[in-house]
């Protein structure tokens, strides 16, 4: 009777254990992965999660096809639902590949969280790297009310997958996603067009995620009015001095920062 007391008790431990998973790590498939928590607001809804990049590396002196799936755990238990696949992506001989990943879950008091990464490479099918990155999901509360808060032009450009809307008007000409993306990393080499658009579409953005624009609206109007018809680059060739919309540059930078006396507090992403 010990004997099958003894045998109960260890099948319900082994019921009740976490599924750690430890690292695997495939020489030939090198990954690095960052992880950052993040706290945002989406319309009025404050959202919470990580958020970083998965770094795969092509040893091999051909084109490969890579792919990752990764996963949250809470003491090395899955978090359910916080899951996320990317690629697959092809990589050049001898690179490597950055994905960026975004899992939105709600943290809970008493977990030690991991960020748990699974990379393959299309030349070695069946082998892979499996990776666990520890990070603290403590960041704040944003204030998600009536006022909300704003995120800067680098925040949206670095994170397509939070942007609240997929188009954008600028002056008269809409643009899409990949369109604002691409006039986002456009250098401005003393192009006002440029350096007034990138400020526009990060203060547009806010708006359409939650925080309260009365205290821009003025200045997006004449923003819209000093871009008229001219397309931004690269998408056209339109050109400003950037003496002629400095201030309106400054006001929205400051809007974008939380800075605007009157305006949102910035996010702490």
């Amino acid at each position: 009777m010990k004997l099958l007391h003894k045998t109960a008790t260890l099948l319900l431990l082994a019921a009740c254990a976490p599924i750690i998973t430890l690292a695997q790590v495939d020489s030939d498939i090198p990954v690095n992965v960052t992880a950052d928590c993040f706290s945002i607001c989406l319309a009025t809804v404050n959202v919470k999660g990580v958020q970083g990049d998965v770094s795969i590396g092509n040893l091999f002196p051909v084109s490969v096809s890579v792919a990752a799936t990764v996963k949250v755990q809470c003491n090395g238990v899955d978090v359910p639902g916080a899951t996320q696949s990317l690629g697959p992506a092809t990589v050049a001989a001898k690179s490597t590949a950055t994905l960026p990943y975004s899992i939105a879950f709600a943290p809970v008091g008493g977990c030690a969280y991991t960020v748990v990464t699974t990379g393959t490479n299309s030349s070695i099918p069946t082998r892979s790297t499996t990776v666990s990155t520890t990070f603290l999901a403590n960041c704040m509360d944003q204030p998600c009310g009536s006022t909300g808060c704003t995120l800067t032009l680098g925040y949206w450009k670095n994170h397509p997958e939070n942007w609240p809307v997929t188009t954008l008007t600028l002056g008269t000409t809409t643009y899409t996603q990949a369109q604002l993306i691409s006039i986002l990393k456009q250098p401005v080499k003393g192009n006002g067009l440029v350096s007034l658009s990138h400020q526009l579409i990060a203060a547009k953005l806010n708006v359409a995620n939650g925080a309260s624009g009365s205290v821009i609206a003025a200045a997006i109007a004449s923003a819209d009015s000093a871009i008229g018809s001219l397309v931004v680059p690269p998408v056209g060739s339109g050109s400003l001095s950037t003496s002629s919309v400095g201030n309106l540059v400054t006001t929205l930078d400051q809007y974008n920062n939380g800075l605007l006396t009157g305006g949102p507090g910035h996010c702490a992403n």
